[in-house]
């Protein structure tokens, strides 16, 4: 996971950040260098970065998938005992 959140961000601030910062005005949204972000290497690193984030999202849900099972197994565990008492 932690080399998916250092690949995320060095991503971010090496392609992503630069090439919306060139192409859009993110004050009012306006589009200043249309050519730029309809070129395929745009799309290209768009793609790439939103499946990186697809990946890190898959991550973390079995993360909390499994520490949800375990907590799961914990209050089975505590319940079971606390009813041999």
């Amino acid at each position: 996971m932690n080399r998916l959140e250092d690949t995320h961000s060095q991503v971010s601030l090496s392609f992503a950040v630069p090439n919306i910062v060139s192409s859009i005005r993110v004050f009012n949204m306006k589009v200043e260098n249309l050519e730029k972000l309809y070129s395929f290497e745009f799309q290209n690193q768009f793609t790439l970065f939103i499946g990186l984030m697809d990946e890190k999202n898959g991550i973390y849900q079995r993360a909390l998938d499994r520490i949800q099972t375990l907590n799961e197994l914990i209050d089975d565990e505590l319940g079971t005992e606390n009813t041999q008492e």
